[in-house]
């Protein structure tokens, strides 16, 4: 369910896989 968000948004931002969830709540939080 994550991984193609991770693959997404963690090469665009550079986020590794354990800070992830906590890097992806901010950006549901934060509006682009």
């Amino acid at each position: 369910m994550m991984s193609d968000h991770y693959t997404k948004y963690g090469d665009l931002f550079q986020v590794d896989q354990e800070h992830f969830d906590e890097f992806y709540a901010l950006l549901k939080d934060t509006s682009f």
